[in-house]
C-alpha cells in the first residue's frame, strides 16, 4: 500500500530531473484535487506554465532585436563599403574605414549567431524530410572554401554495409549545415596550419562524423564549459570570434537527437565528434 501510495511522487521526480530548455511543456497530469500529491501537480503545472512562457518571450525578444539591429548595420556595412570603394578616398581613410567594416561585420556576425539561437525551438521544427548527411557535409564545405579559400579540407568515408542507410536523417538540412560548418569553421581557425581532416564512418547503427586539427587543446577546466554561450578557450586568443558556434551546433544537434564531443586524440591535436543515433 506504501510502494502504491509513494508510486505518484517517484514519476513526479522523473519529469522534474528531465525537464531542460528543450521540454518545458512537461506537464503532470492528476486525477483530481483531493489529495496532497495531485494538489502538488497543479502547482507544478502553473509554475511551468509562467516558466515556459517567460522563455518564449525571452526568445521572442532576442529574435526581434535582431532583426531591428540588422538592417541599420546592412546599411552602414554598404555605406562604408562604398566609401572605400571611390577612388576620391585617401590611403589613410581607406585603411580607417576598413577597420571600422571589419568590426561592423563582426557586430553583424554576432546578431546573426543570436538570431540562429532563437530560432532553435523543438515545439516549432518539423523533422519529418530525410536528407542525406554527405551531401550536406559536401555542400558545408564548398560554401565554407568560397569564404575562406585558404583553408584545406582533407575528406576521408571508411566504407560499411550499413553506411547508406545511416547517411539518411530526418532534420533540418539549413540548420543541419550551419551546424556542420560551425565545426568545419573552427576546426580550421584554430589550427596550426588552416587544415581540417573529416572522416566519416559508423559505429553499431549510429553515423559519425570526426572533425580534427592540430593546434593548441583545452584544458580540462575548458572543455566542461565547451559548448555554453560565449565561452572561448586560451587558444581563441587573436582570432575574431564570440564563443556562440559551438552553443548552436549543441542546439542544433540536440534538436536532432544526436550528440557531439570533444577529445583530445593526441598531444596536439583536437578531435569533434557529430554522432548521429537512427
Amino acid at each position: 500500500m506504501v510502494k502504491k501510495a509513494m508510486n505518484p511522487l517517484g514519476l513526479f521526480h522523473q519529469k522534474i530531473k528531465n525537464i531542460n530548455e528543450n521540454n518545458l511543456d512537461t506537464r503532470i497530469k492528476s486525477k483530481s484535487n483531493k489529495n496532497e500529491i495531485d494538489l502538488i501537480a497543479n502547482e507544478f503545472n502553473f509554475m511551468m506554465d509562467r516558466i515556459e512562457i517567460s522563455y518564449q518571450k525571452q526568445k521572442e525578444f532576442t529574435a526581434h532585436a535582431s532583426h531591428e539591429l540588422r538592417t541599420p548595420l546592412s546599411r552602414i556595412t554598404s555605406q562604408i563599403e562604398n566609401v572605400v570603394a571611390d577612388p576620391k578616398t585617401t590611403v589613410e581613410n581607406r585603411s580607417f574605414l576598413k577597420t571600422i567594416l571589419s568590426d561592423v561585420n563582426q557586430l553583424t556576425e554576432l546578431i546573426t549567431s543570436l538570431l540562429t539561437l532563437s530560432k532553435i525551438d523543438t515545439k516549432n521544427q518539423e523533422n519529418t524530410e530525410t536528407h542525406r548527411l554527405d551531401e550536406i557535409l559536401f555542400s558545408a564545405i564548398e560554401n565554407l572554401n568560397k569564404s575562406f579559400p585558404d583553408f584545406v579540407i582533407l575528406f576521408e568515408m571508411e566504407e560499411s554495409e550499413n553506411l547508406d542507410s545511416a547517411l539518411e536523417i530526418k532534420g533540418n538540412k539549413n540548420l543541419l549545415e550551419i551546424a556542420i560548418s560551425n565545426v568545419l569553421k573552427n576546426a580550421c581557425v584554430y589550427s596550426d596550419n588552416k587544415q581540417a581532416k573529416v572522416k566519416i564512418n559508423t559505429v553499431g547503427d549510429s553515423l559519425v562524423i570526426s572533425i580534427s586539427n592540430t593546434g593548441k587543446t583545452l584544458t580540462e577546466n575548458e572543455q566542461k564549459n565547451l559548448f555554453q554561450p560565449f565561452m572561448r578557450g586560451e587558444n581563441s586568443k587573436g582570432t575574431a570570434g564570440f564563443g556562440l558556434g559551438l552553443r548552436i551546433v549543441n542546439r542544433i544537434l540536440n534538436l536532432h537527437h544526436s550528440t557531439i564531443t570533444y577529445s583530445i586524440t593526441n598531444t596536439n591535436e583536437n578531435l569533434f565528434q557529430l554522432i548521429f543515433h537512427p
